[in-house]
């Protein structure tokens, strides 16, 4: 009934819109497998244009001026990047491998570039596994930064640097607050032998707020040794805040020993001091910074450095008779060149005292001193040969007035000197053409070095070239 309802005409539409819909679905099929042959196309044509923007960016790379420079001079570039690395950003021979495939390449090969080894909380082994792996047979230097947060290496970090303790060349051990991680290092060091390595450095953050070292940490000082094994080629040492008693590696060969602020439970007495000094005969380089030692030397105590040729003594507020102890108790007799840095004058007056002569001095440095007339007077007394003088003095006129004007025909100061650096002080041009005249009778003034222009007649004028900074630690001047 219901197809006689509808007649001929219905069953004929219903088949002509099946017709289009199976027509429909076969154009949309096609089209389908059409944009899937487009897209497997337009793939491959991106892949060619990526390959050849890649092949054309390292030609055009190769055209420019750096590319021109022979691989090992672009290494030698990179090395001087690395080295200029600022803290706490990306490191250059990261970013250097990171530019181009050529740069990348040189980098990766290039062993000297990842020979610095940083331990911090964001070093991970497998990093640390990469910088060794590239490194090769390269001397390895260790920075260990314990300064921004109490940490320390879990044992995969171990387990990765300690096998290459005969490549290390330099250890650097930077300490916050708490010092636990430093006797931790210290503690897995105890039994190695380092065969390279010329330098340990420990350093420290603000020394107000240093926390003592507990029961704990004495233990260790007492007892445990760092590299008992040996460090043989072991040059320079320098302490901050640390002084770990006699418990370093024998210390024959040590030319440079720098000695910072050593915390009062930890510093040595005066016998042990000498003991330290003595144990090289190739100690060239002393720089002594605030209190390192306990007590007073006794009377007779004499410190014999026969090859001793620097010496830097830096006071702090109060330091007692410190500069002059010391200078009290050595017997430097190829001393060359004296540092003295924030030295009042009552620290001196011991030692000038004494009436020991420096015969061998020919280097004076004053870094501010808040000295009296007399205390120059006898100081150029003890040291009759200085040839090269730098000053350091906001206010100078006092010193300069004293070479200028010779207080008597029997002292003449510095009569041996031919070069006079004066920094920041501004003194009127008189004085220097004064001071030039009133020594061209002895010994001809040749040099000086003004932190200022001027035009002396006779003399040649220089900038004043600022003092290396205290050893291993940047100070504000």
């Amino acid at each position: 009934m219901l197809e006689f309802a509808l007649g001929p005409n219905s069953m004929d539409a219903t088949e002509g819109v099946e017709d289009t819909l199976n027509r429909l679905q076969t154009e949309i099929s096609c089209l389908e497998s059409d944009k899937s042959t487009l897209l497997i196309q337009l793939e491959r044509l991106n892949s060619s244009l990526s390959r050849l923007k890649a092949r054309y960016g390292t030609v055009k790379n190769r055209t420019a001026l750096v590319g021109g420079l022979p691989n090992e001079i672009l290494a030698k570039v990179f090395e001087a990047g690395r080295d200029l690395d600022v803290p706490g950003a990306q490191h250059f021979e990261v970013l250097a491998s990171h530019v181009v495939s050529m740069w990348r390449e040189i980098a990766i090969t290039t062993p000297s570039l990842w020979s610095i080894l940083e331990v911090s909380p964001s070093t991970s082994s497998d990093k640390l596994k990469t910088y060794i792996a590239r490194a090769k047979a390269c001397s390895l230097e260790l920075r260990f930064n314990f300064a921004q947060e109490v940490w320390v290496p879990d044992q995969f970090v171990w387990e990765t640097i300690l096998p290459t303790v005969d490549q290390w060349r330099s250890l650097v051990i930077s300490t916050g607050p708490d010092e636990s991680a430093l006797y931790t290092t210290l503690a897995h060091l105890e039994s190695l032998r380092a065969s390279l390595l010329e330098e340990i450095s420990i350093k420290r953050g603000d020394s107000s707020s240093m926390a003592p070292a507990t029961g704990g940490h004495h233990g260790f000082l007492n007892s445990a040794h760092c590299f008992h094994a040996g460090a043989p080629l072991l040059k320079i040492l320098r302490l901050e805040g640390t002084y770990l008693s006699s418990n370093w590696p024998p210390l024959t060969s040590i030319s440079t020993l720098d000695l910072h602020h050593l915390r009062r439970s930890t510093r040595p007495s005066w016998n042990r001091f000498r003991d330290l000094l003595v144990s090289s005969l190739q100690l060239s380089s002393l720089s002594i910074y605030g209190d390192v030692v306990a007590g007073k030397p006794g009377s007779n105590l004499e410190i014999e450095l026969p090859n001793l040729r620097s010496l830097r003594i830096r006071g702090t507020t109060p330091l007692g008779n410190r500069a002059s102890d010391l200078l009290l108790t050595l017997s430097a007799p190829n001393l060359r060149s004296l540092t003295l840095f924030d030295i009042i004058y009552t620290d001196l007056d011991p030692f000038l005292d004494g009436s020991q002569l420096f015969q061998s001095l020919t280097s004076l440095t004053l870094y501010w001193p808040n000295f009296l007339r007399t205390t120059y007077i006898r100081l150029f007394e003890t040291m009759p040969s200085i040839s090269h003088l730098t000053l350091m003095h906001r206010k100078p006129e006092e010193f300069l007035a004293l070479l200028r004007d010779p207080l008597a025909p029997s002292f003449f100061p510095c009569p041996h000197l031919i070069d006079f650096a004066l920094y920041p002080g501004n003194p009127h041009e008189g004085y220097l053409e004064d001071i030039v005249l009133n020594r061209a009778v002895h010994v001809p003034l040749q040099v000086l070095r003004l932190g200022m222009h001027a035009d002396v007649p006779g003399v040649q004028v220089l900038p004043f070239d600022l003092p290396p900074s205290w050893p291993a630690w940047p100070e504000q001047l």
